[in-house]
């Protein structure tokens, strides 16, 4: 049996990340560096704004919905098959 070559599967990997799920990637990194940027904020002593939980929160769920709606088109479609 063949193994495939680490540059294969990166490659496969990331076209099917950024083929299935872009919008998903986009949030999670929205939210991770609103995130990262929070725990600044707080290792600063500065109280954080509230807002940055607000957008954390939202990027969250928009990556949650994001894939759920990828797997739901998913599923219709190859039920049309």
């Amino acid at each position: 049996m063949k193994f495939p070559s680490i540059h294969s599967v990166v490659k496969g990997a990331r076209q099917t990340f950024f083929r299935f799920f872009p919008l998903a990637i986009l949030m999670a990194v929205v939210g991770t560096k609103y995130c990262i940027r929070m725990v600044y904020l707080v290792d600063q002593e500065n109280e954080s704004p509230y807002w940055y939980r607000n957008i954390i929160a939202t990027a969250y769920l928009g990556m949650l919905l994001s894939i759920a709606l990828t797997v739901m088109a998913e599923k219709e479609s190859l039920d049309e098959e």
